[in-house]
């Protein structure tokens, strides 16, 4: 990949973990010929103690 693909990835990843919660745990960016899809995943602090998982949001803390 170019350079200015790799900086405005690093870019958008920094301005995706501002923007998004701190129990968004994924962030799936689809382009193709029809456009552009966002989908985002969240998990809360009581889903993931329901079913016995430790999980890092997209900042890399963990999800308390």
């Amino acid at each position: 990949m170019s350079d200015k693909v790799e900086k405005l990835k690093k870019e958008l990843r920094q301005a995706l973990i501002e923007t998004y919660g701190k129990e968004t745990v994924c962030i799936r960016l689809t382009l193709n010929s029809y456009g552009f899809h966002t989908q985002v995943e969240e998990r809360t602090a009581e889903s993931l103690q329901s079913e016995g998982i430790s999980m890092r949001n997209i900042n890399k803390e963990w999800i308390k």
